[in-house]
């Protein structure tokens, strides 16, 4: 899976899970990850262990920050651990 596109994915994803709600409207947020979750959740195996790794490693690299809390969340919340 190309890491360009799976960066702008969870980029996206960082952006509606994080985001006060001054910034993003919290209903339109939760639609937007929900069907995003949704669509990786269709993922093939291994193109879902491929953005499974790529998370990891991201969360791996980052500081003690929100976005770190957030990479390492990001797969149970999506659902994406349980088929992985």
């Amino acid at each position: 899976m190309n890491e360009v596109l799976m960066g702008i994915v969870v980029d996206v994803m960082a952006l509606f899970g994080q985001s006060d709600d001054r910034r993003v409207d919290p209903d339109l947020a939760v639609t937007w990850l929900e069907s995003i979750s949704y669509k990786l959740q269709k993922l093939e195996p291994a193109d879902r262990r491929s953005f499974l790794d790529y998370v990891r490693r991201r969360a791996k690299g980052e500081e003690q920050t929100p976005m770190k809390e957030f990479l390492e969340e990001l797969p149970e919340a999506s659902g994406l651990t349980d088929q992985a």
